[in-house]
């Protein structure tokens, strides 16, 4: 087998383990499975006591083998360390969160940097249009709001990235510093939108991770000195939500005895764990109530 015959075959294999890892998500999504930004704390057998992100539900055949058995999967691959994912059967998991297991989500681990990022970038930003959906109502989300808030997302988590890694919180490379990430300096990252502050921390965030560097280029292209007119309208929708999502983060964490404009005067630092106690509790609700509903659906009654 020639180099290139060999390199052909291994894409080939690469790819289709993503098509099967896209599919286990999304069945998971459908059947209520943990998903791939969540956390969970191992309560048996050989990695008890370890905590670690998801990365893909594993499912069970049924007994002809044609097909995955119904209900919830029977184990889940998750990122334990920087060695890469381990199975672990559902019984010996369970959801870890900062309210239930705050000393175990101080210290999870991701398998990059990058990936924290785009963890906590999602998480940042499904609270903010969960809780402060009324901060997006004077925006322009364009033709395409879906489109405006994945691309937001991946700029702010580009911004967590670069802060990371100017105040140093880039080592340990499993990501575990990021907690300590002031969001003021992620959102002075993503006030301009016509000088060359987010075209340069684009060109910086250059991570090894295969399946969001077409993501990265498009928002590259998107503030490249080719873009048109119809660019820089999107690429301004985009940074405003990403602005505005940081900062609402930044406020919604500073302390309730002081005046709002006498806090942000004097600078104090709202990190990303002082936001800890609004995020995961926020998927913890949502995970409950979407139970509630299929069980009522199941009874033939409705939600309280």
């Amino acid at each position: 087998m020639t180099s290139e015959v060999k390199q052909q075959a291994e894409d080939g294999v690469d790819i289709l383990i993503g098509a099967v890892d896209a599919v286990s998500l999304a069945l998971g999504a459908e059947r209520g499975a943990w998903g791939r930004d969540d956390v969970l704390l191992v309560t048996g057998g050989e990695y008890q006591g370890r905590a670690g992100v998801v990365d893909v539900p594993v499912w069970e055949l049924d007994d002809d083998a044609r097909d995955i058995a119904p209900g919830l999967p029977r184990a889940y691959r998750i990122h334990l360390d920087r060695g890469g994912p381990v199975a672990v059967p559902a019984g010996h998991l369970r959801l870890a969160t900062p309210t239930t297991d705050p000393g175990v989500f101080m210290d999870v681990a991701f398998p990059s940097v990058w990936v924290g990022c785009v963890v906590w970038g999602d998480r940042l930003v499904k609270w903010h249009a969960e809780r402060r959906r009324s901060e997006w109502e004077p925006l322009d989300l364009g033709p395409d709001p879906a489109d405006t808030v994945s691309r937001a997302a991946l700029l702010l988590s580009a911004a967590l990235l670069d802060a990371a890694a100017t105040e140093g919180l880039d080592e340990p490379g499993d990501g575990t510093a990021l907690l300590d990430l002031p969001l003021t300096a992620v959102s002075a990252l993503l006030r301009g939108t016509y000088d060359e502050t987010i075209p340069a921390m684009l060109d910086r965030t250059r991570p090894d991770l295969a399946v969001t560097e077409p993501l990265l280029d498009e928002l590259r292209e998107l503030w490249g000195p080719r873009a048109g007119v119809e660019e820089i309208r999107r690429r301004g929708r985009v940074q405003r939500l990403a602005f505005t999502i940081a900062v609402g983060h930044q406020v919604a964490g500073q302390r309730r005895d002081v005046d709002p404009v006498e806090y942000l005067a004097r600078r104090e630092l709202v990190r990303l764990r002082d936001r800890l106690d609004d995020l995961a509790p926020w998927a913890q609700e949502q995970r409950a109530m979407a139970w509630a509903e299929e069980v009522a659906a199941q009874l033939g009654g409705d939600t309280l």
